[in-house]
C-alpha cells in the first residue's frame, strides 16, 4: 500500500502571499542537500513528515548516523527505508533560523531534544513514525520559540491532560509494539485560543466530529492518522476577551428591549432561546421591564409561543415588570391563565417560572394547595413518566413530578453528557476543577429544591437548631450531616413505598454504608456531584447558569453581598432552566460521593458507583456554595467539601434517584 499524506492548509491574506517551496520522496541525504540549497535562498524548514517506503526493508539506524549541523539541525543520514516530505517558507526577517529535526530514533530523542534546548530552540511541529523492531522515529521542525515546548510517548489520558491547559499547536499518533496509540504533542504558553483534541476515533467518527467543530467555528490545525481505526486532531477557536465578549451581550440586550418598546418585536423573540452561553438572553430577561418595553406584547408572544425555553424566559421577564409597566388590571387578566400553565405545563423548566411569577405575584397560598392535592395522587404523573421512558417509546425530554411528601423532582432522561469542571478562562476556578467530558448513562429524578424544615421535620420531629435557622417552615434545613441525609432519603423511600431492597443505604445501628450498585437502584439518595453539576449548568456552558458576571447573580443566588448572611426560604430567587431552586448560594448541598479528584481519562468519563464504605474521616463532596459564600465561590463547577460528620449551618441536601421504566 502507497503511503498517504494528511494534512491542513490556510489561505495567506492578500496578493499573491509568502512564497513556499515544497519537496516529497526524498531521502535523508536528500532532504539535508535541499535544506541547504533552499537556505542560501532565504528560506527556512516550516514542517517535515517522515514514512517507511513499502518497497524498502527497514533496517535499524547505525550507531553514529546522525550528524548534527548548525544550519540543518538533526537529520538522520542513514535511515535505510525512511523517505521524507518538507515544506519551506521565506524566512521573515530573511535570515533562516528554523531547523530540521528528521527520522530521530527513540534512543537519541531526549538527547537531541537536550541540545535544541540548550540552545534555545523551541518544538514548532512533531511527526511520528512506526519502525518495526526498532519503535517510533520523530521528526520535526525547531525554532527560536522559547515558550513552546514538546512532549511524546503520552498515551491518550495523558495527552489530553499533560499540557496543563497550554494550547496545543500540533500533534502525531502512531501505535507502539502493543498497538496502543501513542502521542507526541507540541504546545505553547499563550493563550489566545481555545482547544479541542478529539483523540481515539476511527477516521468515519472524526469526520463526523470535524463538521460539528467546523459548525461551531473551531479552525483545524493539525490531523494525525495511524489506520482507518485510529484519529485524531487539533482544533483551536479564537479566544475573545470576556470583557468584549459581556459588554456586546448587554449591548444587544438593551438594543433588543428598545425594539420591543418601539413595537418592532420580530427580532426581539429569537434572542431568548437558551444557548450554552446565555448572557444575552439573561440581560434581556432582566432589561424588559426596567427600559418600559410593551408588558402586554410579551403576554401576547407567551400565548402563541411554540419554543419552550422561549416561553421560560417570557414569564420570567414578566416578574420584572412593576405596576407602571404591567398594570394591575393587565396582570389580574393573566393571572387568570398563569394557574393553567403551572398546572399543565411538562417542562418543568417552564414550570417553575409559571411558579417563580406567582410568588412573585402574592399567590404562595394557592400553589401551596395544589402542591397538597397532587402530592395525594403522585402515583399517576410519576406512572405517565416511566412509560415515557419505556424502551422504544419518543426520545423524552426533561419532565416533573411531586412525590407524596410535596416535592417537586425534575427527571433527566439519560444518557447525557456534558463538559463537567472549569476552562482555564476562568480566573475563579480551583485546581480540582479540571475540565472534561462526563456521562452519565442513567435517567435520574432531582429534587427542585432543597429539603425544607418543614419536611424534614415529617421525618425527625425533634430536630432543633438555633430559631434563627428555623423560623420559617420553608426555610432549607440545615446542620445536617451526610449521615443524616442518607437516613432522611431511605425514610423517604419507605414513605414512599418504595420496596426496601431498592434502597440506597443500609444503615444498620450507628454504621452507613452504601449498597453495592446503588446507582441502578430506584430508591432516593443523595445526587452524585455529576448529576449535580449537569443539573445545575441546565445547559450552559457559562461559570454560572445564566452567564458569567456577578452582575445578576443576585436575581437567582443568596451569597454574601444580598443575603444579610442568613438563610432565605426556597424559591424566592429564579429557577434556572431544568426549573431547579436555589441551586447556587442559600445552603450547600450534600453529594453521594467522596472528595477526589477528577478522573483522568481519554474520551469520556462515566459518572460511576463511589466505594461502598462511608469512613468518618473521608470527605465527600458539597456543592451550591451558601448564603455567607464569596462571589468567586458561587460557580456552577465549584466544588467543596467536609466529612461527613459535619453539621454547619450552611449545610443542607436535595433527594435525588435513579428512574427506570
Amino acid at each position: 500500500m502507497r503511503p498517504r499524506t494528511a494534512c491542513s492548509s490556510r489561505r495567506s491574506g492578500g496578493g499573491t502571499g509568502p512564497a513556499w517551496k515544497f519537496a516529497t520522496g526524498l531521502s535523508a541525504d536528500e532532504l539535508k542537500a535541499k535544506d541547504e540549497q533552499l537556505r542560501a535562498g532565504g528560506f527556512q524548514p516550516m514542517d517535515v513528515a517522515a514514512w517507511l517506503d513499502p518497497e524498502s526493508e527497514p533496517r535499524p539506524v547505525e550507531p553514529g548516523a546522525s550528524l548534527v549541523g548548525s544550519a540543518a539541525g538533526w537529520i538522520v543520514a542513514n535511515a535505510p527505508g525512511m523517505q521524507f516530505l518538507a515544506v519551506w517558507e521565506v524566512a521573515p526577517s530573511g535570515k533562516p533560523v528554523n531547523r530540521f529535526y528528521a527520522g530521530v530514533p527513540s534512543a537519541g530523542h531526549s538527547a537531541a531534544i537536550d541540545l535544541l534546548k540548550i540552545a534555545e530552540f523551541g518544538a514548532l511541529t512533531v511527526q511520528t513514525v512506526a519502525v518495526p523492531s526498532e519503535g517510533t522515529r520523530y521528526s520535526g521542525v525547531w525554532g527560536t520559540a522559547s515558550r513552546w515546548n514538546m512532549s511524546w510517548g503520552r498515551t491518550a489520558v495523558n495527552y489530553q491532560a499533560g499540557n496543563s491547559g497550554k494550547p496545543t499547536v500540533d500533534m502525531a499518533v502512531v501505535r507502539d509494539a502493543a498497538g496502543q496509540p501513542e502521542y507526541a504533542a507540541v504546545w505553547h504558553g499563550f493563550t489566545t485560543v481555545e482547544v479541542d483534541q478529539p483523540t481515539g476515533l476511527t477516521t468515519a467518527d472524526h469526520l463526523r466530529r470535524a463538521k460539528d467543530l467546523t459548525a461551531a467555528g473551531w479552525r483545524l490545525v493539525t490531523l494525525g492518522v495511524a489506520g482507518p481505526d485510529l484519529a485524531a486532531s487539533v482544533w483551536h477557536r479564537p479566544l475573545v476577551p470576556d470583557e468584549a465578549v459581556e459588554a456586546l451581550a448587554i449591548r444587544q440586550a438593551h438594543a433588543a428591549a428598545s425594539l420591543l418598546k418601539l413595537e418592532q418585536a420580530d427580532p426581539v423573540w429569537p434572542l431568548l432561546k437558551h444557548s450554552p452561553d446565555p448572557r444575552v438572553r439573561s440581560y434581556l430577561i432582566h432589561r424588559l421591564g426596567p427600559i418600559g418595553a410593551n408588558a402586554e406584547a410579551v403576554i401576547e408572544r407567551l400565548e402563541h409561543e411554540k419554543d419552550v425555553a422561549i416561553r421560560r424566559a417570557l414569564l420570567l421577564s414578566l416578574g420584572e415588570f412593576g405596576e407602571k409597566e404591567l398594570s394591575r388590571d393587565a396582570r389580574k387578566a393573566f393571572l387568570l391563565k398563569l394557574p393553567e400553565i403551572y398546572r399543565n405545563a411538562s417542562d418543568p423548566g417552564l414550570h417553575a417560572a409559571s411558579e417563580w411569577l406567582l410568588r412573585q405575584w402574592k399567590q404562595e397560598g394557592w400553589l401551596k394547595q395544589v402542591n397538597a392535592e397532587w402530592a395525594k395522587d403522585n402515583e399517576q404523573r410519576e406512572g405517565s413518566i416511566r412509560a415515557a421512558l419505556a424502551p422504544g417509546a419518543v426520545p423524552a425530554s426533561p419532565q416533573w413530578y411531586v412525590n407524596g411528601q410535596g416535592q417537586t423532582l425534575v427527571v433527566i432522561p439519560g444518557p447525557v453528557e456534558f463538559m463537567m469542571g472549569s476552562s482555564n478562562r476562568d480566573l475563579d476556578r480551583y485546581d480540582n476543577e479540571e475540565q472534561h467530558k462526563r456521562r452519565i448513562g442513567r435517567t435520574f429524578a432531582i429534587a427542585a429544591k432543597t429539603v425544607t424544615l418543614e419536611q424534614y421535620r415529617q421525618y425527625d420531629k425533634a430536630y432543633t437548631l438555633l430559631p434563627v435557622y428555623t423560623g420559617a417552615p420553608d426555610l432549607p434545613v440545615v446542620g445536617i450531616s451526610w449521615f443524616q441525609a442518607a437516613a432522611y432519603c431511605n425514610w423517604l423511600s419507605e414513605s414512599e413505598g418504595i420496596d426496601e431492597a431498592q434502597w440506597c443505604y443500609e444503615i444498620r445501628g450507628g454504621a452507613t454504608k452504601l449498597k453495592d450498585k446503588y446507582l441502578s437502584l430506584t430508591g432516593y439518595r443523595l445526587p452524585t456531584e455529576a448529576e449535580m453539576e449537569y443539573a445545575t449548568r441546565a445547559g450552559a456552558s457559562t461559570r454560572r447558569f445564566y452567564g458569567e458576571r456577578e452582575t445578576l447573580l443576585p436575581k437567582y443566588a443568596w451569597y454574601s453581598k444580598n443575603s444579610q448572611y442568613r438563610l432565605w426560604p426556597v424559591g424566592i430567587l429564579k429557577p434556572n432552566d431544568l426549573g431547579l431552586f436555589d441551586v447556587q448560594g442559600n445552603v450547600h448541598t450534600w453529594c453521594q460521593e467522596s472528595y477526589r479528584a477528577y478522573p483522568t481519562v481519554a474520551g469520556v468519563a462515566d459518572d460511576q458507583e463511589d466505594t461502598l464504605a462511608i469512613l468518618n474521616a473521608k470527605s465527600r463532596v458539597l456543592r451550591g456554595s451558601s448564603f455567607d459564600s464569596q462571589p468567586p465561590t458561587v460557580r456552577s463547577s465549584y466544588r467543596t467539601f467536609s466529612v461527613p460528620t459535619l453539621r454547619l449551618d450552611d449545610f443542607g441536601f436535595r433527594p435525588a434517584r435513579t428512574l427506570t421504566p
